[in-house]
Formats: structure tokens, C-alpha cells, sequence
């Protein structure tokens, strides 16, 4: 938790005011765009608080398995993803802050 509140802080402190829906780093009310490289296939997923979450929608959890891999991470940063379906090489392709309350 304390990683999100820095990484939150460093956030405010280089916001230039200029809004973009574009971001650098996924945090909660992130929509990520996911490439999964084996099968050259784009998901997206909304990063959202526990009580907001459904799965079916693309909405997750920031402390579901998912949420808590992706929190933090970088454009084109690669990730081994952990789900219970197995693992996934992934590289997130997008963050983009959405409205989703």
C-alpha cells in the first residue's frame, strides 16, 4: 500500500494541469489494454475498488490477482501474469484514466 500512495504522490507532483485521459503508470480508474502474446489477442480491463468489481464487465479489483499484478506497471511493460487459468505473457499496451463511477 505505501507503494501506491508514493507512486500516487510522484503522480501529483509532475501533473502539469494539461489533462490528458492518458497515463505512464496504472493505478485505480485505470482502463489497461493488455496484449497476451501468444495469442496476439487484446483484453482490457477497468482497475477499480473491491465493492465496484465485475469481472464479466472488465471491471477488477485492485486487490484481485489480476488488479494486483497490473497496479504500478508501466506502458510496454512486460508481465508474466498469474491467473487461475494458468500464466500469461503479457505487455500492457494502453492506460487511459476512466470515469467509471
Amino acid at each position: 500500500m505505501v507503494d501506491i500512495i508514493l507512486e500516487v504522490e510522484k503522480f501529483l507532483r509532475e501533473f502539469d494541469y494539461s489533462f490528458s485521459s492518458k497515463l505512464d503508470t496504472v493505478f485505480i480508474g485505470s482502463e489497461v489494454t493488455l496484449l497476451y502474446l501468444k495469442e496476439n489477442y487484446l483484453d482490457k480491463y477497468t482497475i477499480c475498488f473491491p465493492d465496484q468489481s465485475n469481472p464479466d464487465s472488465g471491471y477488477v479489483s485492485f486487490l484481485s490477482p489480476i488488479g494486483r499484478q497490473i497496479m504500478l506497471r508501466g506502458i510496454n511493460e512486460p508481465i508474466l501474469l498469474t491467473t487461475p487459468n494458468g500464466e500469461a505473457n503479457v505487455i500492457i499496451k494502453d492506460i487511459e484514466f476512466k470515469q467509471y463511477c
